[in-house]
């Protein structure tokens, strides 16, 4: 949301995952066993402009080279403790410690390209994305929230669908490919789309068909929440990442920037939809072994669907029955 508003104001802006977790946290007084930094934004003026995300890794990994973090004075904290602490878990600091970044390192192959990206007749260009005329930035974040059961089964028509997709364009960042992050699309109601399962090409903005069939016997299996209803919704995502190789890139670290990179995809498609008046509901309600398997199909063990979202017509208020909202 802040990239989104920046953008407004013309003001660039990077963002980075990988730093030096030592002396970042110093800078601002913080015990990474308490409290850790996820993710630094470098705000830039339009003049000036921001550098790639890869200028700005490689000039933290040549800041290190000279950067002694063992001489860096101890913080004197002073806690406000109005109650009585709970013992820190000896596993949990585990986990923070295992986190930490000490040196970077831009050594990153990208993965072997999938099975299938050639232009093979199963791949379905979209068409281009129809942006809406200018809209008041205040009035699309206001729009833009959780429609929880207030989504209606109306159909919707592919240049909606293109359109909230060409959002995830914007994310240029590495640890998508690095980490092979993929949006499939599970389609039961958009024009004039065969109903199934489609993955998301964004390199070349296109769709590959992985599997037509009749999808709601499975939306009903893999729900496991008793309001969430998948099978209803003209369109149901899935962003899906390979938890392996986060761990092989960026370590224990890697699965928060995995989820981190899943939840910027989320926010872009959220925005996108709350600017043509779109509902949409973010949810972890499904089977993840019936969804990735049975649903998705997924090729490799390590991928994983880490989110989904449910995108369609908002309800209108029918007589004096109200819809609860989420936001």
């Amino acid at each position: 949301q802040l990239r989104f508003v920046a953008r407004h104001f013309e003001m660039p802006s990077t963002l980075c995952l990988r730093f030096l977790d030592h002396p970042l946290h110093h800078l601002l007084g913080l015990n990474p066993c308490e409290e850790q930094i996820y993710a630094a934004l470098l705000l830039f003026s339009s003049q000036d402009g921001a550098p790639t995300a890869e200028k700005a890794h490689a000039r933290a990994a040549r800041g290190a080279a000279s950067q002694q973090i063992a001489d860096l004075p101890s913080l004197a904290v002073q806690h406000i403790q109005p109650f009585l602490p709970h013992q820190q878990s000896s596993l949990l600091q585990q986990l923070y410690a295992a986190s930490l970044l000490d040196t970077l390192s831009n050594d990153h192959r990208m993965p072997a390209q999938r099975e299938g990206e050639s232009m093979d007749g199963k791949e379905l260009p979209l068409p281009n994305a129809s942006l809406p005329h200018r809209q008041d930035m205040a009035q699309i974040l206001l729009r833009r929230h959780t429609s929880f059961q207030a989504i209606d089964t109306r159909e919707l028509s592919i240049e909606q669908l293109a359109t909230i997709l060409a959002s995830l364009k914007q994310m240029e960042d590495p640890l998508w490919q690095l980490c092979d992050c993929q949006v499939y699309c599970v389609v039961s109601r958009v024009s004039p789309l065969t109903p199934g399962v489609y993955r998301y090409v964004k390199e070349r903005h296109t769709l590959v068909s992985l599997q037509t069939v009749s999808l709601r016997p499975l939306l009903l299996r893999i729900s496991t929440g008793i309001n969430i209803q998948p099978h209803l919704p003209p369109l149901n995502l899935f962003f899906c990442g390979n938890y392996q190789q986060a761990l092989v890139h960026y370590g224990e670290r890697g699965l928060r920037m995995l989820g981190i990179e899943i939840g910027r995809a989320l926010q872009c498609i959220s925005l996108s939809a709350a600017a043509y008046d779109l509902g949409t509901h973010i949810h972890l309600s499904y089977a993840v072994e019936g969804t990735r398997k049975r649903l998705l199909h997924l090729p490799v063990e390590a991928d994983l669907p880490l989110a989904s979202m449910m995108v369609g017509y908002k309800k209108s208020a029918q007589g004096n029955l109200f819809e609860m909202t989420w936001y």
